[in-house]
């Protein structure tokens, strides 16, 4: 089954500088998740996989707090919900997967964070990235 990923990139992107790495974008649980299926992107993965490397790799976490996060990344665009083979018993098992990879992801945010400084503090940002050129050189 071809997803069409590239039709909603994640939306609502957030910077803050109080943390590092992916934790300036997402919490510390979502980073983790989103961690894991970027290590496999573009496949699938499910809860109950992905719970299970959060216990191996970190602290038990609870079926129910992995799957509610799962869904908050998917309503912020970062991961795509899709119908999986169920568990033959005549269930719908839901599979999800990265919308972009972990690089695409940096980009987008900081290409967004950039735009919106252009938009709101456009003679502070070029004076900015004049300095910054001027240092460099």
């Amino acid at each position: 089954m071809e997803m069409n990923r590239k039709s909603q990139l994640p939306t609502g992107i957030v910077i803050d500088t109080g943390y590092q790495g992916m934790e300036m974008f997402l919490g510390s649980l979502e980073s983790a998740i989103m961690e894991l299926f970027w290590e496999c992107y573009p496949n699938r993965r499910t809860y109950k996989s992905i719970q299970r490397q959060l216990r191996h790799d970190q602290k038990e976490r609870a079926l129910s707090t992995v799957s509610t996060t799962i869904v908050k990344l998917a309503q912020k665009n970062l991961l795509i919900r899709l119908v999986g083979d169920g568990n033959g018993y005549g269930s719908i098992a839901y599979e999800y997967a990265a919308v972009c990879s972990r690089e695409e992801f940096v980009e987008l945010a900081i290409r967004r964070a950039l735009e919106s400084f252009k938009t709101y503090f456009p003679e502070e940002l070029s004076s900015i990235l004049e300095q910054d050129i001027l240092v460099d050189h």
